[in-house]
This record gives C-alpha cells, structure tokens and sequence, in this order.
C-alpha cells in the first residue's frame, strides 16, 4: 500500500516537471521561433511534446489529468487577455463570453486534449516507450483532431470576426476579396502547422524512444 502510494506521487512529481518543461518550451518559442504571435495562434507548438510523453510514459489517467491542469492554467491566462480584448470592440456581454469560450474550445481545449489519447498506446513493463505503429497511430489521431479543431476555429473567425466587421474600412483594405481568401490562407496556415508540428514532435520522440531503449529499469520504480 505505502509502495503504491509512494508510486503515484512519484509519477506526480515527474508528470509536473514535464508540464513545467512545456511551459518553458512554449514561452521559449513564443519570443523566438513564433515571433511573439500569441499562443492561441502560433504556428510552432513543438511544447506538446512533453504533453504526449507523459501518455507514453505513464497512460491515459495521468495524460489526461495532467493536459487538463496545463489547459486550466492557459485558460486562466487566455481568458482575461480575451475578455480585455473584446472588452473594447464588443457590446454584448452574452455574446463575447461564448466567443472567448468558444476560441479557447477550439484553439487550446480539444487540440491540447488530444494529445492525452498517446496515453492509450502505453506499454507497461515493456523495453521500449512504443513500438513505431503505437506512435504513428497515437500522432494520427492527434494530427485529425487538431484539424478538425482547426477548421472550426476558421469558421468561427469567418462567421463572427471577419463577416461581421465587413463594412470596416481597415478591414476592407486588409482584405479584399479579390486579393485575399482568408479562407483558403488560414486552412493553409493550419494544416501546414499540424503536419509540421506533428512531424517534428514523431521524430523528436522517435530519437527519444531509440535511446531509452533497453534502458527503461527506472521506469519499473513508478
């Protein structure tokens, strides 16, 4: 009982450190590889890395508890640079709080959540964190829904954002319909990012997985 409890605090204590290295990557990132777009819309999220070892590493439970903590910290800081964002161009209450809820739904919460499904393709007590199909499997299920996510936030912006601020003059002149699909721009823009991403995180945790090994006697102490 005292192992089993001594167990679990251990892969606490691990699960936090990891989410703390997302953290740091992701802030690294924004000020330099993202170029200080906001994380709501940034191209590289190379943090959900750390997100995805933890399913590898400890399953299901630990991946899911441990995204929704990281998604309740962002949603705490989202929110209030939203609600001060629209709290100058918007005049309904009502409608802003379902537009915030809806951008952090579609850009953080079912994205980020997502990754928490490598979870299902934990191996215990085996030699290796995965085996080359657990993770294809595990990046593809990922990769689907993060796009699909993608596209409901498109639509959002093209339904509530951009159509609506039509008789702007900036926007007018930002956007053109002759010149500029904003359509067409940001499915673009994300799906580029998705496979980029989700390409980099396969390969960083393929190299991980190559070097872990045979080597994976500590992991039997969680």
């Amino acid at each position: 009982m005292l192992n089993s409890q001594q167990n679990i605090l251990k892969r606490i204590i691990a699960t936090s450190f990891l989410l703390f290295l997302a953290f740091f990557l992701e802030l690294i990132c924004r000020f330099t590889i993202n170029s200080g777009v906001d994380c709501s819309y940034s191209f590289f999220k190379i943090e959900l890395i750390f997100i995805i070892l933890i399913g590898f590493l400890f399953g299901f439970k630990y991946s899911f508890f441990a995204t929704l903590s990281y998604l309740l910290i962002h949603f705490a800081f989202e929110y209030f640079q939203l609600e001060a964002f629209f709290g100058s161009n918007h005049d309904d209450h009502h409608h802003q709080k379902q537009e915030i809820f809806l951008i952090f739904l579609y850009r953080f919460f079912l994205p980020y959540l997502a990754c928490c499904l490598s979870g299902l393709f934990y191996q215990k007590k085996e030699n290796q964190l995965f085996s080359k199909k657990s993770l294809i499997f595990a990046l593809l299920i990922i990769s689907v829904v993060q796009v699909v996510a993608s596209m409901l936030f498109i639509d959002l912006l093209q339904k509530h954002f951009f159509e609506e601020k039509n008789s702007n003059i900036l926007i007018n002149f930002l956007f053109p319909k002759k010149r500029y699909d904003f359509l067409k721009i940001n499915v673009i823009y994300s799906l580029v990012s998705v496979v980029i991403n989700n390409l980099l995180i396969g390969v960083l945790l393929y190299l991980i997985n190559f070097r872990l090994k045979g080597k994976l006697e500590f992991l039997q102490k969680f």
